[in-house]
């Protein structure tokens, strides 16, 4: 069974921001949580809520002729689906990351990417009547933000359902885009991909060119190799762990990947997701 989920104080405003086609080459970012009790109708009210203060996911993905994306904070309702499971004994054991989708799938209403119709957030519940357990799936469009963004959502929904404020800072729903006008950027022939972006198609067939013709390179480090690391290059507020990190992977590429010195990297321009 399917309601709709309206934000109790809308405040959408007819606001819009500007996206890239870029991100249109990610698909939804489902989680699953499993709880041993859940009042359906309290996460109902949590939810609506928590809307408020997240107007973003409420709007609508909306595409102009001339192939620009944005959304509209359209102040939508949210699908929230309820289901009831015999079958299953209970809820398995499975790794914090699920490679394979099938196990998980059916506990998700995941987001599609289909413009002016399509929800940006979906909620499913389902109980499972033989444990009693409630399977809590959640589906966020990835053009409304990353990770980071998701657990912030997730936790202020906590919050409210717990009847607990939000934790600040509040969300913010400003997006700044390079372009033309930012023509003292030294960088922006280097992010040509982000200020001049093609079709969702166009980005796609790149990529896949790129993963063809070049390797990936794996490394890990433990947090305290990433410390020493720090302690090394200075270890103040100037330099970050990640400059750290950057600069010790430049050094090894130098050192050991190529023959000669007209191949060294001079200068690298570091891009974090």
């Amino acid at each position: 069974m399917t309601s709709y989920i309206d934000a109790s104080s809308p405040t959408g405003n007819g606001r819009r921001i500007k996206v890239l086609s870029t991100d249109l080459i990610f698909s939804g970012v489902d989680n699953i949580f499993v709880y041993p009790s859940l009042n359906v109708d309290r996460l109902r009210d949590a939810l609506s809520r928590t809307l408020s203060f997240w107007p973003i996911l409420t709007g609508r993905i909306s595409v102009e002729s001339d192939d620009q994306y944005f959304i509209e904070f359209s102040d939508n309702s949210i699908p929230f689906t309820y289901n009831e499971n015999d079958e299953l004994e209970r809820w398995p054991d499975l790794p914090v990351i699920v490679d394979d989708v099938k196990l998980i799938q059916p506990f998700i209403d995941s987001t599609k990417y289909k413009p002016e119709i399509e929800p940006l957030l979906r909620f499913k519940v389902t109980r499972l009547l033989r444990s009693d357990e409630y399977i809590l799936g959640t589906s966020f469009c990835h053009m409304v933000g990353d990770a980071n963004s998701i657990v912030h959502f997730h936790n202020d929904l906590s919050q409210i359902y717990q009847n607990l404020e939000p934790i600040f800072p509040r969300p913010v729903f400003e997006r700044h885009l390079l372009n033309k006008e930012d023509s003292d950027f030294s960088s922006l022939p280097v992010l040509k991909l982000y200020r001049n972006t093609d079709k969702k198609e166009t980005i796609l067939a790149r990529l896949a060119k790129e993963c063809i013709e070049t390797d990936p390179i794996n490394m890990s480090f433990s947090s305290e190799q990433l410390a020493k690391l720090h302690m090394l290059a200075d270890d103040s507020n100037e330099i970050t762990t990640h400059d750290a990190l950057c600069a010790y992977i430049v050094f090894l590429m130098n050192t050991h990947l190529f023959i000669n010195e007209d191949e060294y990297i001079r200068r690298a321009y570091i891009y974090v997701n």
